[in-house]
């Protein structure tokens, strides 16, 4: 995001293959996350902030997790919160994070984006992070992956969370912004009235409800879906005479 020290030099001189560094000019976090979720190309995204670290095991943590709850598009683990005094003490401000709880999240943020991570498939269906915002961008971006289907909570500490005064820290340096408050609560009004608003990406122009059986009682509810999808769809209804009823 437009760095004036040898990030870049120090970058290269890894030497493995699997680091790709890519520049681009100041445009804010927000900016430069998006630009690395529109070059990644795994499966599991995970991020880290330059002022964090993890656990050496935390990505192999991250992949046996979802490997083992395949039914889950998102996680976050624990984490401990540390502030730096200008004099270099340290206070420790938190540690355990509670059960995933959705009226919580949008009460009051508990994830941290260093500990949060998420299938490829939910950056391709809603979009990443916004711009517009000066910060709580990732608590932003976590309301709306996490809307839809509750993310996993893996009580294991994988990382330190560092606040520190000598740092030019965006929760310092936008700690008296509250712009970006009337925009996140505009947007949780939109998910409620309106649902998620999906980028357009690829036109759909087709939708197939598959049913396992046409008789009455499993037929009514997939018809009734295939009904409200018509409106903006072609849409075929497939099913199967299960029983021979004919």
């Amino acid at each position: 995001d437009g760095s004036t020290d040898d990030t870049e030099q120090k970058i290269r001189g890894i030497g493995d293959e699997r680091v790709r560094y890519v520049k681009q000019a100041n445009a804010g976090a927000a900016a430069a996350r998006n630009l690395g979720l529109s070059k990644a190309r795994g499966e599991v995204i995970c991020y880290l902030d330059t002022d964090n670290y993890w656990h050496p095991d935390y990505l192999k943590l991250v992949v046996t997790t979802f490997q083992q709850n395949g039914g889950r598009s998102a996680l976050y683990f624990d984490f401990i919160d540390y502030q730096v005094k200008a004099n270099g003490a340290i206070d420790i401000r938190s540690t355990h994070r509670p059960a995933f709880n959705h009226e919580k999240l949008i009460t009051k943020p508990f994830i941290d984006l260093n500990t949060f991570a998420h299938k490829r498939e939910l950056y391709d269906a809603f979009g990443g992070f916004d711009p517009s915002l000066t910060r709580r961008q990732d608590y932003d971006v976590m309301l709306k992956y996490t809307w839809l289907r509750d993310p996993l909570h893996v009580p294991l500490f994988v990382a330190l969370y560092q606040r520190n005064e000598n740092l030019e820290q965006i929760t310092q340096l936008r700690k008296g912004d509250d712009s970006c408050i009337p925009i996140i609560n505009r947007k949780i009004e939109q998910y409620f009235s309106q649902g998620l608003p999906a980028p357009v990406q690829k036109p759909v122009e087709k939708v197939s409800v598959i049913v396992w059986d046409h008789c009455r009682n499993h037929f009514s509810k997939p018809y009734s879906v295939a009904e409200a999808l018509s409106r903006r769809y072609k849409v075929e209804l497939i099913s199967f005479d299960f029983f021979d009823e004919g």
